[in-house]
């Protein structure tokens, strides 16, 4: 499962956190994964195992405004930011 990715995805979250983004909705996860929400919850979800986000409300069960993932730290990057992430 590993080599499992959609680049559009964890470069979007990285993106969004050097800019203080910290909370997806369901429309920005469909958008960031192409479509392919079921292998985006499946990245999500191997993300968060790691620590580096918390799944709120199951995207697939959302509306397409509801936050769905609090990101907490970036995906195979490391933060630009001092102190990061923050407590």
């Amino acid at each position: 499962m590993n080599d499992i990715q959609i680049p559009k995805l964890r470069d979007e979250i990285n993106r969004g956190l050097d800019y203080g983004c910290f909370d997806l909705t369901k429309r920005t996860l469909v958008a960031l994964c192409d479509g392919d929400l079921a292998l985006g919850l499946l990245l999500l979800k191997q993300w968060e195992t790691r620590g580096l986000l918390r799944i709120d409300l199951n995207p697939v069960l959302a509306n397409d405004d509801d936050v769905c993932v609090h990101m907490l730290d970036y995906i195979d990057k490391k933060s630009p930011w001092p102190n990061f992430p923050k407590p």
